[in-house]
C-alpha cells in the first residue's frame, strides 16, 4: 500500500481504508513487518462509510491517495465524497489510481485536477485542494 510507503519515508502516521478480506489479511502482515502499527490505522469498511467516519474526526488529511477496484465509478464517487467531507487540509493532494475508461471530475468542491497521466489502462490523477490552477497545457 502506498501508506506504508509514506510511513517508510517519513510521514507521521497513515490511514487505510481497505474492505476486502484477503487484501486485509496482507496489509495486516505488511504493518506488522515493518513495525509500524503504532502509526497507521486501518478501516476496514466501505471507502464511502469511512469518509464519512473520517469526516467526523474533524482531523484533515494533506495527502491522499486513492485506489478503488476499477471500473465500478468509485472513483469519481470517493473523490466528490472526500471533498463534500472536508478531509483535505488547506493546499492538500490527493492522488487517485483508476482505469482509462473512467471519467474523473476535473474539480469536486475545492479540489482540483491539475494533471493525468496514463499508463496503459490505467491512469493517475493529481488534485490540489484550493484555487483552480490553469489548464495543465498552460502550465508546461
Amino acid at each position: 500500500a502506498l501508506a506504508l510507503e509514506a510511513l517508510s519515508r517519513g510521514a507521521a502516521r497513515a490511514v487505510v481504508v481497505e474492505d476486502q478480506a484477503a487484501a486485509l489479511e496482507v496489509l495486516r502482515k505488511n504493518i506488522q513487518a515493518l513495525k509500524v502499527a503504532d502509526r497507521v490505522t486501518v478501516l476496514a469498511l466501505p471507502v464511502l462509510i469511512a469518509v464519512k467516519k473520517l469526516a467526523l474526526r474533524r482531523e484533515p488529511f494533506h495527502i491522499i491517495f486513492l485506489d478503488p477496484p476499477y471500473e465500478r465509478g468509485l472513483a469519481a464517487e470517493t473523490i466528490r465524497a472526500v471533498a463534500a467531507s472536508g478531509l483535505p487540509a488547506p493546499g492538500a493532494w490527493m492522488v487517485a489510481e483508476h482505469s482509462r475508461r473512467e471519467e474523473l471530475p476535473e474539480h469536486a468542491g475545492s479540489l482540483w485536477r491539475l494533471m493525468s497521466r496514463r499508463y496503459g489502462d490505467t491512469v493517475v490523477s493529481f488534485y490540489q485542494e484550493g484555487e483552480p490552477a490553469p489548464p495543465e497545457e498552460e502550465r508546461r
